[in-house]
């Protein structure tokens, strides 16, 4: 009789909506990430990169679709995909406590129009993730193509 009385409450707790389902992590916060250059390839004027975003809080947070990226010092121009090994879904990904989500990039090397070189920085300002030390020298007015974050640590294509 307890037991029925008991599953009884709960499914009227749940109708209710009394009763919530999991609750997922928080959004990765400032300071909750730590990003790295992971690997890097070039070919036929076209640079790949894959970064590492460690997640060093003390609790798991998510990261969704494609950060704001900035060059340090550089002009900065983004666009999401462009490329066969960029255009990857939007998921909501979910870092736990010392693990990884990746960002993979693309940029060319290849000087256009008026550009006799590329402009070449030290640092990468990714939102969320922070500040990362990377040297990019991105031609066409520091054109960067992006994948939206993904989980795990990914290779640069």
């Amino acid at each position: 009789m307890r037991i029925a009385l008991a599953a009884v409450a709960v499914l009227a707790c749940v109708a209710a909506g009394g009763v919530s389902g999991a609750v997922s992590p928080a959004p990765c916060g400032p300071g909750s990430l730590r990003g790295s250059p992971h690997d890097s390839e070039g070919a036929a004027g076209t640079i790949s990169l894959a970064l590492a975003f460690r997640n060093v809080s003390k609790s798991a947070c998510t990261v969704r679709g494609y950060p704001a990226l900035k060059l340090v010092g550089a002009p900065t121009r983004v666009q999401h995909g462009g490329l066969a090994f960029l255009m990857l879904p939007v998921r909501t990904v979910t870092i736990a406590p010392g693990r990884y989500a990746s960002l993979l990039l693309a940029w060319s090397d290849v000087p256009t129009g008026t550009e006799k070189r590329c402009p070449t920085t030290h640092a990468l300002d990714v939102t969320p993730g922070g500040r990362v030390k990377v040297t990019i020298g991105a031609c066409n007015r520091g054109l960067l193509r992006e994948s939206p974050f993904v989980a795990g640590l990914r290779s640069a294509p």
